[in-house]
């Protein structure tokens, strides 16, 4: 966003630098998602504790996080997300000049 990427926009779990980052970044940002516990981890607690006793033990076992990071894995995937933003334009593009 105008040239400047901040560490602290990616920081998901502090509300207040989460109100100082610009709106736009959910938009153009690509959305990761990382689980709390593993699956391994998960079955192994389910082996030791059964179904019921894990519900009680780890209320956040299924937690999810889910963070904003300014890359995205493939060019596909930067494209498909860009193309549903409405009024985005190509000002300039270096590749196409020559």
């Amino acid at each position: 966003v105008d040239g400047v990427i901040k560490g602290e926009w990616m920081n998901c779990w502090d509300e207040e630098k989460l109100k100082n980052r610009p709106v736009i970044i959910e938009d153009i940002w690509c959305l990761k998602t990382k689980a709390k516990y593993s699956a391994k981890h998960k079955k192994d607690l389910g082996k030791i504790f059964g179904k019921r006793r894990v519900k009680k033990e780890y209320p956040d076992l299924h937690e999810i996080f889910a963070f904003h990071v300014p890359h995205f894995s493939k060019a596909s995937v930067l494209c498909r997300q860009f193309k549903k933003l409405e009024g985005l334009e190509l000002t300039k593009a270096m590749c196409l000049e020559s």
